[in-house]
């Protein structure tokens, strides 16, 4: 199960045990820190995820609770795994749901990558701009919790055994949320600031004015953008018809792709059956069985890209 934040998350902690793990990346890019100039690799994704046969690979970034970023190729998450007997009881308190098996907050500061000209400057040959870099663009962040083997209690006198293997599938389910959600933000803002670092790295060809320079440079982020529901309106560089296209709001393409996890729950993809396996008196003990589950379940980037050919503007996405 996953949370819906637009903001950067409370702890939750529930006093259980906390690491600290790097996922492994989807393929090696050596240790750099911070975002390519013009990430190709993730503007093919794109693409693909639009449609487009090109072959895709991507990324994965990482900030998480004020640590440092640690390179494009590593995602640090915090990972909560909750003991009995209380564990999964505190789990459900957080999310404040009764039949949940797990739970992944995912957080990321509304701060979407945004083009801004410099100053256009003149010389013999006419007027030129380009782009100002993009530093730093918000990373989603992320905190596990799943329960560990045991006999976890519910409610009174009502216990759930988790075994070694389901331990190890809830866990697996939510870093599927995990992989959603990174996929999302590296075909989205972080192939954005790809392009616009690409167009800071020189000016375009002269133009006859400053405002024609301004429009050129616009015009040359909007053809680089492979998607179009990314590309804002306008024939300048306003900062808030790129927020319409980019925030985490309903309707926008960032906010679908960032939602597409919330399909695994409501399609019931992480509820296994829970199943007695021992009552007596007032005791009521069960245990958990596949059912309609699928743990694993499709993969990010086919979910992603069965999200993207639903996508409507300006609607709100629908869990299945």
């Amino acid at each position: 199960m996953q949370n819906r934040l637009r903001g950067r998350a409370p702890d939750g902690s529930m006093g259980a045990p906390s690491a600290t793990r790097t996922m492994p990346a989807r393929h090696a890019r050596g240790g750099r820190r911070g975002l390519s100039a013009f990430d190709n690799e993730s503007i093919l994704e794109l693409q693909r995820l639009a449609g487009n046969a090109a072959v895709a690979k991507s990324l994965i970034g990482s900030k998480r609770d004020g640590r440092v970023v640690m390179g494009v190729d590593a995602i640090k998450l915090q990972e909560k795994p909750s003991p009995p007997a209380g564990g999964l009881k505190a789990i459900r308190d957080l999310k404040k749901g009764a039949g949940i098996l797990g739970y992944t907050i995912r957080s990321i500061d509304d701060w979407p990558p945004i083009l801004k000209p410099e100053s256009p400057v003149q010389n013999d040959k006419g007027w030129t701009t380009k782009a100002r870099a993009v530093s730093r663009v918000p990373e989603p962040e992320f905190k596990e919790y799943w329960p560990t083997q045991g006999r976890h209690a519910i409610a009174k006198n009502t216990f759930i055994d988790i075994d070694p293997d389901w331990e190890r599938k809830l866990h697996v389910g939510e870093d599927e949320h995990v992989s959603d959600t990174t996929l999302a933000w590296e075909v989205t803002w972080k192939a954005v600031a790809g392009i616009i670092n690409a167009l800071a790295k020189e000016p375009g060809r002269p133009q006859p004015t400053a405002e024609a320079a301004t429009k050129d440079l616009f015009d040359r982020y909007r053809r680089a953008l492979p998607e179009p529901d990314l590309k804002p309106e306008g024939e300048q560089p306003d900062e808030d018809a790129q927020r319409k296209v980019l925030s985490p709001d309903d309707g926008t393409l960032f906010w679908w792709m960032f939602q597409t996890t919330v399909v695994r729950d409501t399609r019931n993809y992480h509820e296994p059956k829970t199943a007695p396996s021992e009552v007596g008196g007032n005791i009521t003990v069960s245990h958990l069985e596949n059912g309609d589950s699928k743990i694993p379940g499709p993969k990010s980037d086919e979910l992603l890209k069965e999200v993207r050919k639903k996508f409507t503007k300006g609607a709100k996405i629908k869990g299945t």
